[in-house]
């Protein structure tokens, strides 16, 4: 059974499973993308949590709001979206508060007894932009950064934690979030000092996911998250 509980500093509705077990020894907070759900991502708490014993996994879904690149209409979003397909480095209208709603989420997991540095912040598409902000300009460096088919936006916040371990994964064929948008990023991060960087690349995937993405994901754990 899945629980809202809306955080009182941001309209965003949290779906968590069961609440983390106090054996949890990592978490992950993963966002989905514009219009979408968590419920819609919780598969890879399925297919990888197994894997992952005492790994604790969080889905939370995004506000409904008015989105600019939809002709106002509401939808799930984490942020206005002016136009797609996205461009790299534009402002997003909503996005500091989004930013902030997600470092209190972080902040719910420490309050639980989980380290940062054993929290992992994953997400697609629009959740893939905002956990990449989110986690390099997070108070205290997390375990990594998982970020499918995101961009990097235009943001205030510092980003200060340039030594966290990120995994960026893009499709060259994908027409929403252009994987040039996705390279450039990567690139921009390397050059400010973000080392631990890993871009990959997937021939001829359009905007989504594919199992060797997946896989790819799954190792990026397994080398943050080792016991």
């Amino acid at each position: 059974e899945r629980s809202r509980v809306p955080h009182p500093s941001w309209p965003m509705l949290l779906r968590s499973r069961l609440a983390m077990a106090a054996s949890s020894r990592a978490h992950v907070i993963w966002l989905h993308g514009l219009g979408d759900s968590g419920e819609s991502w919780s598969y890879l708490e399925d297919e990888l949590g197994p894997r992952f014993p005492g790994v604790s996994w969080e889905f939370p879904d995004a506000p409904d709001m008015p989105v600019s690149c939809n002709q106002g209409m509401e939808m799930p979003s984490w942020f206005d979206l002016r136009r797609i397909p996205v461009t790299r480095g534009e402002a997003h209208g909503g996005f500091e508060e989004a930013v902030a709603g997600v470092h209190a989420l972080i902040q719910k997991a420490e309050d639980e007894g989980i380290h940062a540095s054993c929290i992992v912040l994953g997400g697609f598409s629009q959740g893939g932009c905002l956990s990449l902000s989110s986690g390099l300009s997070a108070p205290r460096q997390l375990a990594g950064i998982c970020c499918l088919s995101g961009w990097l936006s235009k943001t205030s916040a510092p980003l200060a934690q340039l030594a966290t371990p990120v995994l960026m994964c893009h499709g060259t064929s994908d027409n929403k979030v252009p994987f040039k948008a996705g390279n450039e990023s990567a690139e921009i991060l390397q050059q400010a000092g973000c080392s631990k960087l890993r871009f990959r690349e997937y021939l001829g995937l359009p905007h989504g996911t594919s199992p060797q993405e997946i896989k790819d994901v799954e190792a990026f754990l397994k080398g943050i998250l080792a016991e």
